[in-house]
């Protein structure tokens, strides 16, 4: 048997915290930490039905069950930083985790078992950074925890767990992602493309056109993080009009019938990057109504599939 292999949970829901106490026997609220611990995921529970927030996360600056901040390495190959303050989530940065140090995601697309996973969740300052293998993958200011502890949880899965510690907030030192580089020369402009949210993939770096106006995306947007002005992941640039190659005439198809405008209602339009929301507050988006669950952040944009909204009538 592999000897690193000495910490084992095969709980579907996995909780631990560190609870440190001073000379005196006082609980100890740390600061500036790292939490630092390495996984070896078996095996998914539920197969078939497994929840995309699955996965493997580390709590930092943890006060209570609903005041913490938490790193996700998660089933659907989605990686997040969150706060939980006062019971409710809002998600503070997201990415999509790529096959780089190792093979994380298999042929599906969704995180791997078989292998070990290096996490580092560090919160200095105001600063939070989520790195994997000793690879930065995202980080963010928040101010609302000052202090606290660290823990581990795990979710739908069997798994080893080791070398667990709770480090100096600068024993760790990784290696932030390389952007891309951005075209400079002003003979060949780098090509606009159109935003499509849910389906268009983005590289940092790159300019896309949405609502009439040009974004460069930085910090890893995801295909649902809608392009604004007030968006971490957009800088708002000028329009470069490119040719674009000639290409295939698409087939007719049938024509789509006018979308019925939305009839008076109390919802609230939601805004992205600005809209905050309760369980069970009802929004409008696209013209459609949507009530929240799962404590959705202000980058939660509603849809019909989303973990976060169910769609339902107007009021």
């Amino acid at each position: 048997m592999d000897s690193s292999k000495l910490g084992w949970t095969d709980d579907k829901v996995f909780r631990v915290v560190a609870i440190g106490k001073d000379s005196n026997g006082s609980e100890i609220k740390y600061t500036d930490q790292t939490n630092q611990y390495r996984a070896y995921i078996k095996t998914w529970k539920n197969s078939g039905s497994i929840p995309a927030w699955s996965g493997l996360h580390a709590f930092a600056r943890y006060q209570t069950s609903d005041d913490l901040y938490v790193g996700s390495i998660r089933y659907d190959g989605n990686v997040t930083i969150k706060v939980k303050y006062q019971g409710a989530y809002t998600t503070l940065a997201q990415t999509k985790l790529t096959n780089g140090v190792k093979n994380y995601l298999n042929t599906q697309g969704k995180l791997a078992a078989g292998q070990w996973y290096d996490i580092h969740f560090s919160v200095v300052g105001n600063k939070l950074t989520l790195a994997l293998d000793g690879v930065e993958l995202l980080s963010v200011n928040n101010d609302l925890l000052t202090e606290g502890t660290i823990g581990i949880r795990t979710d739908n899965l069997s798994a080893y767990l080791d070398d667990w510690q709770l480090l100096p907030s600068d024993s760790i030192v990784v290696d932030p992602p390389t952007d891309p580089e951005i075209p400079t020369d002003p003979e060949t402009p780098a090509q606009v493309v159109e935003f499509i949210p849910g389906k268009t993939k983005v590289i940092n770096g790159d300019i896309y056109s949405y609502d009439g106006q040009c974004y460069q995306a930085k910090n890893s947007p995801g295909s649902w993080e809608v392009p604004s002005n007030a968006s971490w992941f957009w800088t708002a640039v000028e329009c470069v009009d490119n040719p674009t190659p000639p290409t295939d005439p698409e087939l007719p198809t049938e024509p789509v019938p006018p979308t019925d405008p939305l009839p008076p209602t109390t919802a609230v339009e939601f805004i992205p990057g600005s809209t905050k929301v309760k369980n069970g507050d009802t929004v409008t988006y696209n013209n459609i109504c949507y009530q929240a669950k799962n404590s959705p952040g202000i980058w939660e944009t509603p849809s019909a599939n989303s973990w976060f909204w169910d769609v339902v009538t107007c009021p």
